[in-house]
């Protein structure tokens, strides 16, 4: 099935699942003048739905707006799935990430992966780095809230990261050296280790 603007427009749910699942078979039939259009219309989404906050969280106005400018250059996609689905679907991910590292495995589309499938799926390098930003982001969300009004999060969080530290890695980094001095090993400790079954 083919989609036009308007009718992309119209089926909100068929956008928030093609912005969910990035730019999709459909998203790239459009031209340039309806993805840029499509764009304008997410960027004026967003600015809407941030002043509703992120569902799961309590968060002041204040909160809500710092959040806002700190995921401001992060992709639209990647802020309208946080606003959209919450707290919950980011632990979710979090949580994810973890087993598929635990077990090499990965399932897209009903295929199950495992092993050097999984390892070229993913389990390789470009592809964790990209997943393991689940953790920057819910690393910049506790530095903004307030951690008496969101403990559940918290402790979900802390429950995850032990199972992740438990994870056996090559001790580097595994992001650029332009970005060693914005992730400090301190406070970004998942940039430094690559798991053991994880294709460089």
């Amino acid at each position: 099935m083919q989609f036009n603007l308007e009718t992309l427009l119209q089926h909100n749910n068929i956008v928030g699942q093609t912005l969910l699942a990035g730019y999709t078979e459909n998203t790239m039939k459009l031209n340039r003048e309806e993805r840029i259009e499509l764009k304008n219309n997410q960027r004026e989404e967003l600015k809407s739905l941030w002043d509703a906050g992120i569902p799961g969280l309590v968060l002041s106005k204040e909160e809500i707006d710092k959040l806002r400018d700190e995921f401001h250059s992060w992709a639209i996609h990647f802020q309208l799935h946080l606003i959209k689905e919450g707290s919950k679907k980011l632990l979710h991910d979090y949580e994810k990430l973890i087993y598929s590292i635990e077990n090499s495995t990965c399932e897209h589309d009903g295929k199950i992966n495992k092993g050097k499938d999984w390892q070229n799926c993913c389990g390789i390098y470009y592809e964790y780095l990209n997943d393991i930003s689940c953790r920057t982001a819910i690393e910049i969300i506790i530095k903004t809230i307030s951690i008496n009004e969101n403990n559940e999060f918290i402790a979900n969080v802390e429950k995850f990261d032990r199972r992740f530290k438990a994870v056996p890695k090559r001790q580097k980094w595994i992001v650029s050296d332009n970005a060693i001095e914005k992730y400090q090993k301190k406070n970004y400790w998942w940039y430094f280790g690559l798991p053991l079954t994880v294709l460089e």
